[in-house]
């Protein structure tokens, strides 16, 4: 799948490391609110842009560390 959106140019090459990092570093929850809270990033930063391509590396890492730091507030208050 992500080597068939590489080849139509919808993913960058510099996504795919990323992506895999995440995934091995992460539960599956988290990468899904990774990829959630990304993709809604990046399509508040393509409403404003006025670009036709973003890159999508910098509002994976910002939907990381929020995931992770959601996690950790969470996980905070209820204990």
């Amino acid at each position: 799948m992500c080597l068939y959106l590489v080849y139509r140019h919808k993913l960058g090459f510099g996504d795919i490391p990323i992506l895999l990092c995440f995934i091995l570093i992460n539960d599956s929850l988290i990468f899904a609110y990774t990829l959630l809270i990304a993709t809604i990033l990046g399509f508040t930063g393509l409403l404003f842009a006025n670009q036709a391509r973003l890159p999508f590396v910098p509002y994976l890492l910002a939907g990381w560390l929020i995931a992770n730091l959601g996690e950790k507030a969470i996980t905070y208050f209820v204990k």
